[in-house]
């Protein structure tokens, strides 16, 4: 792991430290490390696993059962966003079992997508992105950090599922010019089923939405980290296999 004085020269060479002339940039070095720390220094990921240990394991013997993209965004439409609270320590991952559990609950009550099931606490975009890496085969976590336009001050993020999928199985047909032979990438979560993205790349940017990037990370369903990165520079980012 890269340590303390590594990371810092690190920054520094790729600018995030050269000419600093204001509190701003300041204030997007400490979210960068921020960032750092707890996606790739692992704290996000290791009080994640104690806060599933803690508060999930009830909900073990639920059934996880395969379901495509657009089954399972519906299974998410039916279960409402809550923010994370204490016991998630202001940001933690949820299993799907624990959503199933909710899917299940919101069905037995007629819940629609309009009048959602409104879990008792901590059901945020990362417990949404939980779900559908748990049924849909072959789905990754994809966890995106930028600096907020509301509070420029404050770093936001944003996890979806994202997964390679035909248009067939989305039931979409190919936009007009789209490369023949290639599947697309779409991400569902509590912001609905977005694509399709020829790459990456393109998938990120729709999460940013034109907002400063922090940076973005790869997870699979036990939440090792696969990939990350702050830029498009590095060639990490076309080596990422996501068939």
């Amino acid at each position: 792991m890269l340590s303390v004085s590594g990371f810092w020269w690190w920054s520094w060479g790729r600018g995030d430290l050269g000419g600093i002339v204001g509190v701003q940039k300041m204030i997007r070095l400490w979210w960068v490390c921020v960032w750092w720390v707890g996606v790739v220094g692992r704290w996000w990921v290791t009080w994640s696993r104690v806060y599933r240990w803690l508060w999930c394991r009830r909900y073990r013997h639920e059934v996880l059962r395969s379901r495509s993209l657009v089954e399972a965004q519906a299974d998410m439409n039916l279960v409402a966003y809550v923010g994370d609270g204490w016991r998630a320590l202001g940001d933690s991952v949820g299993t799907a079992r624990r959503f199933v559990h909710w899917v299940r609950v919101a069905k037995l009550r007629g819940c629609m997508a309009d009048d959602p099931l409104v879990p008792p606490y901590d059901n945020d975009c990362d417990d949404h992105a939980a779900y559908g890496v748990g049924v849909c085969d072959g789905a990754v976590y994809l966890q995106v950090a930028y600096m907020r336009t509301d509070m420029p001050r404050r770093m936001g993020g944003h996890v979806v599922c994202l997964a390679r999928r035909s248009f067939d199985h989305v039931g979409v047909r190919p936009p007009v010019g789209w490369r023949s032979g290639v599947a697309p990438l779409w991400h569902i979560g509590n912001w609905g089923l977005h694509g399709p993205f020829a790459d990456l790349e393109g998938a990120v940017r729709s999460v940013t939405q034109g907002r400063d990037m922090i940076g973005w990370a790869l997870l699979d369903g036990r939440l090792r980290l696969l990939a990350h990165g702050r830029s498009w520079a590095s060639t990490r980012v076309h080596q990422v296999d996501l068939t």
